[in-house]
This record gives C-alpha cells, sequence and structure tokens, in this order.
C-alpha cells in the first residue's frame, strides 16, 4: 500500500468516526467493555496459575513422628526408610520444640499469650519432604504412613486440586463469555461503519464504475473499525491496570493473602496489553468487512 494512499485512508477513517460520533462512541464503549472482560479473566488465568504453582512449591509432606519412636531413637531408621521411597527430592527433620516456636514467633504478643503454658514440645517431631513431581504426594504419602513410628503425614494435594479445578473452569468460562462479547462488539461496528457507508453509498458505486479497487474502497472503511478497536484496547488497558492495582493492594492488606502473592502488574503487562490491541484490531477489521461486503457489490 503506498503512503500516499494510506495517509488517505487514515485521514478518511478519522473523519468518519468523528461523523459517525454517536454510534463511534457505541463502538468505542462495547469494545472496552469486552476488552475489560477478557482483561479480567486474564489476569484472574494469570493469577491462579501463579498461586497454583506457589501451593505446589509449599505443599511440602509433612510426616509427625511418634512420641514413642522419637524418644527411642527410631528418627534415623525412619529417615532410611523415607530416603528409599522414589520421587523423594529432600528430606528435612525438625524438632516439635523448634517447629513450636517458630509458630508462636509469627503471633503477635497478644496471640501468643494465648499459649503460655503449654509445653515446648506440644508438637511432635517431624520430617518435611520435598517432591520431585508434588502430584505424587497422594501415593507417596500412603507409603509413608505404613512404615512404623509415623503417627500422620499431611500434604495439600487437596488445596492444589481445588485451585486447579477452579483455574480451569475459569478458562473455559472465560473463552464463552469473551466470544459472546467479541460478537457483540463486532455487530456494533459493523453497523457503526454501515451508517458511513449509507451515507456514502452512491459515492461507493461511482468509483466502482469509475475503476476503483474494491481493497482502495475497502481501507479507509477497515482501518476506522482498526482505530476504534485500538482506542477500545488501549482505553481497557488502563482501567484494567487501575482496577488491578487497587485489587492487589487490598487483598494484599488482608491476613489471608499473607502467605500468597499476586503478580505485579509491572511483571504481566506485556500479558494484558498484547492480547487486548490483538482483539481490540480484530474485532475492528471483522466488523468493517462484514459490514462493507454488501456494498462493494455493484
Amino acid at each position: 500500500m503506498p503512503i500516499r494512499n494510506f495517509k488517505r485512508f487514515v485521514s478518511e477513517a478519522v473523519s468518519n468516526i468523528f461523523k459517525n460520533g454517536l454510534m463511534s462512541i457505541a463502538s468505542l464503549f462495547i469494545t472496552v467493555a469486552c476488552l475489560f472482560i477478557l482483561g479480567v479473566f486474564l489476569v484472574v488465568t494469570i493469577n491462579l496459575n501463579y498461586i497454583s504453582k506457589q501451593v505446589a512449591d509449599q505443599c511440602q509432606i509433612q510426616v509427625y513422628i511418634t512420641r514413642e519412636a522419637s524418644n527411642t531413637g527410631q528418627i534415623q531408621n525412619i529417615s532410611n526408610q523415607i530416603k528409599t521411597i522414589e520421587g523423594i527430592s529432600d528430606i528435612e527433620f525438625k524438632r516439635g520444640e523448634d517447629t513450636f516456636a517458630e509458630f508462636k514467633a509469627g503471633l503477635s504478643e497478644e496471640e501468643r499469650a494465648s499459649y503460655n503454658g503449654l509445653p515446648d514440645n506440644v508438637i511432635d517431631d517431624s520430617f518435611k519432604i520435598t517432591l520431585h513431581d508434588i502430584s505424587e504426594a497422594g501415593a507417596i504419602s500412603e507409603r509413608i504412613s505404613t512404615i512404623s513410628g509415623v503417627s500422620r503425614v499431611e500434604n495439600r494435594q487437596d488445596m492444589i486440586n481445588i485451585v486447579y479445578s477452579i483455574t480451569n473452569a475459569v478458562r473455559h468460562v472465560s473463552v464463552w463469555i469473551i466470544l459472546i462479547f467479541m460478537f457483540i462488539s463486532v455487530f456494533i461496528i459493523s453497523n457503526t461503519i454501515k451508517l458511513a457507508l449509507y451515507a456514502r453509498r452512491k459515492e461507493i458505486n461511482i468509483m466502482k464504475y469509475v475503476g476503483a479497487t474494491d481493497s482502495f474502497i475497502r481501507w479507509p472503511f477497515m482501518i476506522e473499525g482498526m482505530l476504534v478497536g485500538i482506542a477500545g484496547a488501549i482505553i481497557a488497558y488502563f482501567i484494567v491496570q487501575s482496577c488491578y492495582s487497587a485489587g492487589v493492594a487490598a487483598l494484599n492488606s488482608t491476613p489471608t493473602m499473607s502467605l500468597l502473592t499476586l503478580r505485579a502488574f509491572g511483571e504481566i503487562w506485556h500479558m494484558i496489553l498484547i492480547p487486548f490491541v490483538l482483539v481490540g484490531v480484530l474485532i475492528g477489521a471483522i466488523g468493517s468487512a462484514l459490514s462493507i461486503r454488501k456494498y462493494l457489490k455493484v
């Protein structure tokens, strides 16, 4: 496409946007809404995947030893039996007194006061076991629980399964919601372009009769739709950025999020902006292409 023609196409596209101000605003609004919904599901999915990884990394099997085994010196024997199990990458022994001390260190003075008077060995000795593959936690836990001297085995496999289930559900729901909003956006943008086309239908027919190519007629309207899509992408991006930053700040201040963190927007901005621009341009281009097809048939 020659630069001279490109400048003309862009100029004409911008002019059409302002001529059809009300419909252009409607197109822009629905595009922003579509992309905002897309952004919400993108940041939710990104952070669910991030949280899943955090949970998986923290999900080390905790193996508690009976008091009798600790008192009779069976710790090393239990450790040797655990090491023979495939899938274990690391094993660390921890005294119950140390575990209890670390637990109390994370409490406020008022909360610590409620534990005064309890013996230091209120928590059993334990092994903290790291696995190569966290999906094997269930099977390995069952094998460890059969070892003599083991009182109980704890793992967070159920939590990981819940997070994975939520992540998959969000992915499936987001696909359908995004498709619905994209369809609505294409419909609105298509009608906006049709208004401009209807007002210039005679001019388009004359241009066709004097030999203007379809692409020469089509490009200004295609660019108009894409400009609306890009403008919607930029607006939606900054809305999502503001909402996300405010939401992360609020969640990080709650005690329930103290163990898990969300990704900073600076780490994921490209995962939002690039899809926004691509989807915005796609919506505008498809809407324009559908609306102009009828008027190119002379």
